[in-house]
């Protein structure tokens, strides 16, 4: 927790430089999905990117699914993937589909995409290998593409 502390201080210093930047840290977990529109927490619940099965698991320490969403017109799925507008919604990278996309957990559909499903590229609004895409505190989306920046 440490190291993300530093990180976010100085995201927030280089921010007065590059425009708005905060990051803020949440532990956010998961009860029962059809009860709530906003999550409560409850300890040991984890969010799983499971990319071969082409899905997103929120599951329980006793180890019961308590939220899937299976994504459409790809074979693979996210391969990382956190919880954001405090914890209701998941951010996630289909990183061999080169595409981002927000998923609204109560409605178990995506509700913003960046990037062409399939079509890898570095210009206009195509990614080459997207990698850790996370939602900022104003809405905006930092993501590592990688192959455009070799």
């Amino acid at each position: 927790m440490a190291f993300l502390d530093a990180l976010a201080t100085y995201l927030e210093r280089i921010g007065d430089v590059v425009g708005e930047v905060h990051v803020r840290v949440e532990r956010i977990v998961l009860e029962h999905h059809r009860d709530l529109a906003v999550f409560g927490m409850e300890p040991g619940n984890v969010l799983i990117a499971d990319e071969g099965n082409n899905r997103l698991l929120i599951v329980s320490p006793r180890k019961r699914i308590l939220w899937e969403y299976h994504f459409h017109g790809t074979k693979e799925g996210g391969d990382d993937a956190f919880f954001t507008d405090h914890g209701r919604q998941i951010i996630t990278n289909l990183e061999h589909a080169h595409f981002v996309e927000k998923i609204d957990i109560a409605q178990n559909k995506p509700v913003w995409q960046y990037g062409r499903l399939g079509y890898p590229g570095s210009n206009g609004e195509k990614l080459y290998y997207p990698d850790d895409a996370y939602q900022m505190p104003n809405g905006n989306v930092l993501v590592a593409d990688l192959r455009t920046a070799w």
